[in-house]
């Protein structure tokens, strides 16, 4: 062993005693090469941790297209062979800070050898690899938990993602769901945490997603995102009658501005900018579907019936395992949309049209009028942009953000009973979901069918201590 890695050892040791044990027993699975522009570059298997002719350029690069201002905090997935670790701490500055988490300890074994000695040191960088899955959990929620939500960016070392180990199958769903929300569903802390702790005493005495399987059985559902499209596509919400129309929070006002009531409203969101979409709807006394870990103002201020569903109930233990796996398991992540799809298909709708689920921009234009976001000026996505195809064929800008949606609505709708359209043909074309390019004469077949099931009575949960007990012991470990 080189006297240059020897010391970066020592320095590892000082600083994070118990990942330098991880790293010591790890297994050498990293071939290192010289890459062209001289510099170290490895692979493991056929997975090239980083570019075979510059892969400092390519570190300094990755951290340029995250657009880290000075005094942001970085949530890392991925060490790779370490290049950008010191151009992320150079962007945080001296009032930022970065949490890089790897669950592969040959990779960090391996970028020891490599990376920058001083980035090891810095007290602004935070290491997390566990020397198993719950270990590696529970030291990422805590060190997440110390970050700012406000100022908390969160970036994905793809090569390193590709290499999760086969035994840390949570975390490749926490991060695959990262991709998609740009946040920790699994992985808690900051408002994820609180609301989940202050929401416990209502989602113990309210109503599972699972009590709503079958209500529309045979019937037609809409499901309503707030994309740009759903601007054109109102008008045949209110010209035809669904047994449900199940509506994301962020196009909800959109709809109740034109006298639109849907019969179920999702949300998902824990930040607390989301109660804008709610301070705009007004109250209302209809079903609101949540996880628990939605922001708790919304959740204690709402005046209609509240259902629960759980991500992963399997990552708690006991009367919590249980009592989550009762209120009904969401497969599909974090993504709002992709709740509304998912209880659509539990409900047993025979036909799912989608609405305002368009997967891509329009010109500037990222959200339907009348939402909080476009009132606001803002835009649904700040990475970066690439080209898709759509159902005609040709090209149309979307991000790299919205690959994990559309994938999750691809594999929910890949195995499920039902006929999924959507209204949203200049949308990006998806896999299984054929779009109707003639609305009226197909609404007009397939729409108007029977109302919905009263679900404002479902039956309600009513868990006793026990289960409040272990809940707070799984939020007080991780």
């Amino acid at each position: 062993m080189t006297t240059a890695k020897n010391n970066k050892l020592k320095s590892l040791s000082a600083r994070f005693p118990l990942i330098h044990d991880v790293v010591t027993f790890a297994p050498d699975l990293v071939q290192i090469e010289t890459a062209r522009s001289g510099a170290k570059t490895g692979r493991l298997g056929n997975t090239r941790l980083c570019s075979l002719y510059d892969p400092v350029g390519e570190a300094i690069k990755f951290t340029a297209s995250l657009k880290i201002k000075p005094g942001d905090h970085v949530a890392l997935y991925g060490i790779g062979l370490g290049y950008h670790l010191k151009p992320l701490l150079d962007a945080v500055g001296d009032d930022g800070q970065v949490v890089a988490a790897e669950a592969n300890a040959s990779l960090l074994k391996a970028a020891i050898s490599v990376l920058d000695e001083r980035a090891l040191l810095d007290d602004r960088l935070t290491l997390v690899c566990g020397r198993d899955e719950e270990a590696l959990l529970s030291d990422w929620s805590r060190a997440f938990a110390a970050m700012d939500p406000d100022r908390t960016k969160v970036a994905i070392h793809i090569p390193s993602f590709q290499l999760i180990p086969e035994d840390f199958p949570k975390t490749k769903n926490a991060v695959e769901m990262i991709r998609m929300e740009r946040r920790f569903p699994l992985v808690m802390g900051g408002y994820q945490t609180d609301n989940f702790r202050k929401n416990l005493p209502v989602v113990l005495q309210s109503s599972g997603i699972a009590t709503l399987a079958g209500a529309i059985k045979g019937g037609v559902a809409a499901v309503v995102g707030a994309g740009p499209s759903l601007d054109k596509q109102i008008p045949l919400l209110s010209q035809f009658r669904y047994s449900a129309v199940l509506c994301s929070d962020t196009a909800a006002p959109a709809l109740i501005k034109r006298s639109i009531i849907p019969d179920m409203i999702f949300s998902v969101d824990p930040q607390k900018e989301t109660k804008l979409h709610f301070d705009m709807m007004g109250k209302l006394d209809i079903p609101l579907a949540l996880v628990p870990t939605a922001n708790c103002d919304v959740v204690s201020q709402w005046p209609g019936p509240l259902y629960f569903g759980f991500i992963d109930p399997d990552r708690f233990s006991g009367p919590a395992q249980a009592f989550a796996r009762r209120m009904g398991a969401l497969k599909s992540g974090g993504s709002v949309s992709c709740f509304a799809l998912e209880t659509a298909l539990m409900m047993e709708a025979k036909t799912v049209i989608l609405f305002g689920q368009d997967f891509c921009f329009d010109g500037d234009k990222s959200y339907a009028s009348d939402t909080v976001p476009a009132m606001l000026g803002g835009h649904q996505y700040d990475d970066e942009i690439v080209l898709e195809r759509d159902y005609f064929g040709r090209e149309v800008k979307t991000s790299r953000s919205l690959y994990g949606y559309r994938r999750e609505f691809e594999n929910l709708t890949k195995s499920c009973r039902a006929s999924v359209y959507t209204l949203s043909p200049e949308g990006v074309c998806l896999s299984g979901i054929e779009p109707i390019p003639s609305p009226l004469p197909y609404m007009s077949a397939v729409a108007n069918s029977c109302c919905l099931a009263d679900i404002k009575n479902r039956p309600k949960q009513k868990a006793g201590g026990e289960v409040a007990r272990s809940f707070l012991d799984w939020i007080d470990r991780i």
